[in-house]
């Protein structure tokens, strides 16, 4: 189904090799496109151009053996800053935001240029040929050569390219924007109606139902909504999927519920909507993209590091995401084409989500008076901003907690001013104090 197809797109846009592996066989295919073009059109394009004429095989084959040699020793420089810049990332920021370097396109473009680079010019250096009695006729191809030495110059602007996004990438702002990026493009990808009036909620089917078990361990990575749906309308059932994306799942633990009768063939086409893998993925999971921000201001916060403006920073990120949430239909209920239940989703639960990420930054900084301020001011948006109840009195209780979890651990007059924040804050997020 869909959810396999964006598996395994993920999988391969988070890979090393694929777009240097394909930007290699272009220049393999290139290459011999241009020299099979050569001969007579090399002699008319080039022959009242000295600059690129390249009249000894000689000269030309160690032109293009230079440009070889150069691009596969800068191909094996850049790999080694990538590999720093990785080992940097994972000890610095946390190991979940590997996947989004990995992820970086602008870096596997890079690395294929100077590789395909080097591919393109060994094609081309083996078809330069001196004239004798063995090798045949001489035979300089003009154009490939011309070819070679642009694709060398490009390959310069694409190393200070590289350079260049190589110091931004490493910044902390460039990785929230990074982050705060995929989690709005796949909150509007899992969720895309704005929130209207609240849906009518058909009754559960009766009964237990049927259980589905895992196949086998490991994470939840996704399954596909509409082809559940379909699935459901075609054979007449109803679905309850039982966990969330992003759960880990022991083999033999049940991952659906089925009212309804399905054959062995169905039982195992309705498994493959769903994907389990060995690790967490951004594709589908929205709790990766925030525990990726919570990570990361956590290690921020974290007494051998103490940089409370990056944790900042990701707390101004998740309480973006969770407002865009706010917003949003979470539908738990979908319905076939002709109006009937088909699909039971778990509640998507932005209390848990709270707790999960802001109330682990504010136990982890009851000392710490500059981040506790920000956290109390990023509560007090939050409930301006909302009107759901539940997540109204999480919020609340937040608030609370950072004031009394820091009354042991500031001073007097420090907790004086939170105590004071505290009170703003829970006052502008009284719906009866907002309407008077």
């Amino acid at each position: 189904m869909r959810n396999r197809f964006e598996s395994v797109k993920d999988a391969l846009l988070s890979s090393y090799w694929f777009i240097p592996g394909v930007m290699s066989l272009g220049a393999a295919l290139l290459a011999s496109l241009v020299l099979r073009l050569g001969g007579d059109l090399d002699q008319e394009l080039f022959r009242d151009l000295g600059f690129v004429h390249f009249n000894e095989p000689a000269g030309a084959r160690a032109l293009v053996s230079t440009i070889a040699s150069s691009m596969i020793t800068v191909a094996g420089t850049i790999f080694s800053i990538t590999l720093a810049v990785l080992q940097l990332t994972s000890s610095q920021f946390g190991s979940r935001l590997l996947n989004n370097f990995m992820r970086d396109t602008g870096n596997q473009v890079v690395l294929g240029t100077f590789v395909s680079t080097f591919i393109y010019c060994i094609f081309v250096m083996r078809a330069i040929r001196e004239g004798g009695a063995i090798s045949g006729d001489e035979f300089v191809p003009h154009l490939a050569v011309l070819l070679a030495i642009l694709f060398a110059l490009a390959s310069l602007g694409v190393l200070v390219y590289f350079i260049h996004h190589t110091a931004q990438s490493v910044q902390a702002s460039s990785i929230t924007t990074r982050i705060a990026r995929d989690l709005a493009a796949l909150t509007e990808r899992l969720y895309p109606e704005a929130r209207g009036e609240r849906r009518e909620h058909l009754p559960r089917p009766p009964g237990e139902g049927v259980l589905l078990v895992a196949p086998r361990g490991g994470y939840l990575q996704g399954f596909d909504r509409q082809g559940l749906i379909t699935f459901a309308d075609r054979r007449g059932v109803v679905l309850e999927v039982l966990h969330e994306t992003g759960a880990f799942l022991l083999e033999g633990q049940p991952l659906v519920r089925v009212w309804g009768a399905l054959d062995a063939g169905a039982r195992e086409e309705l498994l493959g909507a769903f994907t389990i893998g060995p690790r967490r993925t951004s594709a589908r999971d929205l709790d990766f993209l925030f525990d990726e921000l919570s990570e990361m201001a956590l290690r921020a916060l974290s007494r051998g590091v103490n940089d409370p403006v990056t944790a900042m920073r990701c707390t101004d990120r998740i309480a973006e995401g969770i407002k865009r949430l706010c917003a949003r239909e979470r539908p738990t209920q979908y319905r076939g084409e002709g109006g009937a239940l088909r699909l039971l989703v778990p509640d998507y639960d932005l209390s848990r989500l709270v707790h999960s990420t802001l109330g682990e930054m504010r136990r982890a900084t009851a000392d710490n008076m500059l981040y506790s301020l920000h956290l109390l001011g990023t509560l007090g948006k939050l409930l301006e901003l909302t009107d759901d109840g539940a997540l109204h009195r999480t919020l609340r209780e937040e608030a609370r907690l950072t004031v009394e979890g820091a009354q042991k651990a500031l001073l007097e007059d420090d907790h004086r001013r939170l105590q004071e924040r505290y009170l703003e804050v829970t006052r502008r997020g009284d719906p009866k104090a907002t309407s008077a």
